[in-house]
């Protein structure tokens, strides 16, 4: 028997572990390793705390969604840290409208739930939805100082 192929996953914003729970049984010999996206500033604290959780040696890396950026940026920094690369539902482009309409509204919905989450003690996924709220995800320039007033 050959050893698993490890996979380092990097998930996209608001994602966890939970992303990947389905993948195993379809990808026998494959070891998913799920990799947080670390908390920062910006990117270049993300990729340099990313890369400062990746196992020795090369590795195998997939990156979904927002951690397919990151998974590139590292690649890019760290080119001999990558074996393989797959990056996942990531687009160069900027969102069609409606797709941008449909995520500010889901947005308002959950910053309803706000109050809800904290007294609950989800006051991480709640920081999350202010954090979105406020970031340049909508081609908002002034994004990115809002949602660093609001981290």
């Amino acid at each position: 028997m050959t050893a698993a192929r490890a996979v380092i996953a990097i998930p996209g914003t608001m994602c966890d572990a939970r992303l990947w729970h389905r993948l195993p049984v379809h990808l026998p010999g494959v070891d998913w390793r799920h990799v947080p996206i670390p908390d920062g500033p910006d990117i270049d604290h993300l990729v340099t705390a990313l890369h400062a959780a990746l196992p020795a040696g090369s590795v195998n890396l997939f990156g979904f969604s927002f951690g397919g950026y990151l998974a590139a940026a590292l690649a890019c920094r760290y080119p001999n840290r990558v074996a393989r690369l797959f990056i996942c539902s990531n687009s160069p482009c900027a969102l069609p409208e409606s797709e941008t309409r449909q995520r500010r509204q889901l947005l308002a919905q959950h910053r309803q739930l706000i109050p809800v989450m904290l007294r609950h003690g989800f006051h991480r996924q709640a920081e999350e939805i202010l954090y979105l709220q406020g970031c340049d995800h909508y081609g908002d320039p002034a994004g990115k100082a809002k949602s660093d007033r609001l981290r």
